[in-house]
């Protein structure tokens, strides 16, 4: 018959036969259908991804052989190439958008969902070195979702309530789903917006024929008033640190922290329901735990460096960001302290030796101080010798370009509770520890703002943005104040070629020609000191003056009679005063790239002052 009539046309209740098969679970129907050897291909010029893939009445195969409970149908049509993650409309859901593998978390089949995800039994993704067309699990479909970088998709495909699967996992009760759903790469720091909405309502999954029923929702509905109450002022912090943001350890975090109260509201919400599992999935692994703090040991077992970089974000707010921190330092075992191996591991990969990963965070790196400083002792440094216990590891040297604020300051809103760039106390420290360089430069490939050059430096960027406080510890660290960029322009270049407001131009001119300006004589500062002693010695004897004038220099001025110290302040100084006579490429001095009269005026008196 298949060689007259197309499997492709609509056959059974407007349902084509592949449709059909995978909603009766008929497996040797499906079979039939989907051998490669078939003549009828040809007949009807069609090829078997086309009968996979087809949608009928909103949904395809697969969404209808998972619906309906079929694991061998599963398994079959994921070896002919099905998408696990490819979005329906399921028309007696109102049309609701539903995916298999969210489909496989609400009626909760993790059987099914572990082939979805393409997992072998040890939780870990099964992806084959050649694709095998068979009808095993370890597809070729559920392989690419588990590899390395495709496991993005498992956290932008969202359902009709804007829930990724991780999230409908958590918001099911359902840690078994939650431990698979982490073992194929989903993310638990995800943010989600508060007001995306949380049940399906009547047109979501639990107002359509697939949906639970009984003290399922019951259980799922109080989970989520413990989430809600915690956040609205049952939690610690109170109402006003509620933010527009959550995210699966978040919210999981705040029904804990619900749970631990239940002597106090128990007698609102009546005695715990019975766990909701469906009756083929396995049991909890940890079944005398509250369900909330049995989904958060999930995430824990499952808990990768990089999430410890993402987990904390101001848009969580105020009180979740304190439950996220509190349950990180407690868990830095299992969290920070890998995460601090990591970088270690990325820096002595790198031809820099530095680490910086996309993950890496201002909060994480002033976690990981506070975990260094408590393990190795106040004096640990990069690259000196590290007496934390075992399992501890110091942080190497990292990049902060990227932990910079870009924005111009005064035009960015204040940090708030949550720093996400780094603080002038932070860097502050940073420096000190040999953890951020001072001569950082831009990553190779952009700086992430088109007015800035390539080979812009720290101090370069801080000139472009006007941030006086990140400038003044970078050069009390020892930045170098001749660093060119690309186009041979000195972060004086920059500072003076930026429409900054007057007061903070002259801040700048300030601090990068410090005594110069700020001097007993004022602005001609620099006639005490001869041209000829800036123009004497060697370049790399400048560069030793110039390191002496800062702060970092401060242990061998120690060792200095007052008499060398003066001589090399004043040297320091002189070189800092040569900066104004450096040309970039194009042969333009600072002052002549200055867009402010005054400034303008101010470089061309400091200028002429030290040529006199």
């Amino acid at each position: 018959l298949l060689m007259l009539i197309s499997p492709a046309a609509a056959a059974v209740g407007d349902l084509p036969l592949l449709h059909y098969a995978a909603l009766e679970g008929s497996l040797a129907a499906a079979t039939v259908l989907l051998n490669p050897r078939g003549r009828w291909w040809l007949a009807h010029d069609l090829q078997p991804e086309v009968l996979v893939e087809q949608v009928a009445i909103g949904v395809t195969p697969l969404h209808r052989a998972v619906t309906g409970g079929h694991a061998g149908m599963v398994q079959l049509l994921l070896a002919a190439g099905a998408q696990p993650l490819a979005a329906v409309a399921v028309p007696e859901e109102n049309g609701f958008k539903d995916t298999p593998v969210h489909r496989a978390v609400f009626i909760k089949r993790p059987d099914i969902l572990r082939l979805l995800l393409g997992l072998e039994d040890g939780d870990k993704p099964d992806v084959p070195e050649k694709p095998r067309a068979t009808a095993r699990a370890q597809t070729i479909a559920a392989a690419a979702l588990a590899a390395e970088g495709l496991a993005q998709d498992l956290n932008r495909t969202l359902d009709g309530t804007r829930m990724t699967p991780l999230m409908l996992a958590l918001d099911e009760v359902d840690p078994v789903s939650v431990r698979l759903l982490l073992a194929a790469g989903a993310d638990p720091t995800l943010l989600r917006n508060v007001g995306d909405g949380g049940g399906g309502g009547k047109g979501g999954k639990r107002g359509g024929k697939g949906g639970a029923s009984g003290k399922q929702p019951q259980q799922n509905a109080r989970l989520r008033s413990l989430a809600q109450s915690a956040d609205s002022g049952g939690g610690k912090a109170g109402s006003t640190g509620s933010g527009t943001a959550e995210s699966v350890l978040s919210r999981a975090l705040a029904a804990a922290e619900q749970e631990g109260m239940q002597d106090l509201i128990s007698p609102y919400l009546g005695p715990p329901l019975p766990y909701p599992y469906h009756a083929q999935a396995p049991h909890s692994r940890h079944p005398s735990l509250p369900p909330a703090q049995d989904v958060l040991r999930e995430i824990l077992s499952g808990w990768k460096p990089a999430f410890s970089g993402t987990a904390l974000r101001a848009d969580l707010g105020q009180t979740a960001c304190i439950r996220v921190r509190a349950w990180l330092l407690k868990h830095a075992g299992e969290t920070l302290w890998p995460a601090a191996k990591a970088l270690s591991d990325l820096a002595a990969a790198s031809g820099t030796g530095l680490a910086g990963p996309s993950w890496l965070s201002a909060p994480l790196l002033e976690l990981l101080l506070q975990q260094c400083t408590s393990k190795g002792g106040a004096d640990w440094r990069v690259g000196g010798p590290w007496t934390g216990p075992p399992g501890t590891h110091p942080l190497p040297r990292v990049a902060v370009w990227g932990l910079l604020s870009g924005a111009i300051v005064g035009t960015a809103p204040s940090p708030g509770f949550l720093a996400t760039q780094l603080t002038p106390l932070l860097l502050k420290q940073l420096l000190e520890r040999g953890v951020a360089s001072p001569d950082e430069r831009a990553p190779p490939g952009g700086t992430g703002q088109a007015q800035l050059l390539e080979n812009s430096s720290l101090l370069h960027k801080v000139a472009f943005t006007g941030d006086a406080a990140i400038m003044q510890g970078l050069l009390a660290a020892g930045a170098n104040i001749r660093a060119a960029d690309a186009s041979g322009n000195t972060p004086l270049h920059v500072a003076s070629s930026r429409p900054h407001r007057e007061e903070v131009a002259a801040q700048f001119i300030t601090l990068l020609l410090g005594q110069a300006v700020t001097g007993p004589n004022g602005p001609a500062g620099a006639r005490s000191v001869s041209k000829s002693d800036a123009t004497g010695g060697s370049s790399s004897t400048k560069e030793a003056q110039q390191q002496a004038g800062s702060a970092a220099s401060s242990e061998q001025a120690e060792a200095q009679d007052p008499e060398a110290e003066a001589e090399a302040a004043l040297a320091a100084q002189v070189s800092r005063v040569e900066v104004l006579e450096l040309r970039n490429r194009a042969g333009m001095w600072p002052e002549e790239v200055a867009v402010n009269k005054k400034v303008k005026k101010q470089l061309m008196q400091l200028k002429a002052a030290f040529n006199e």
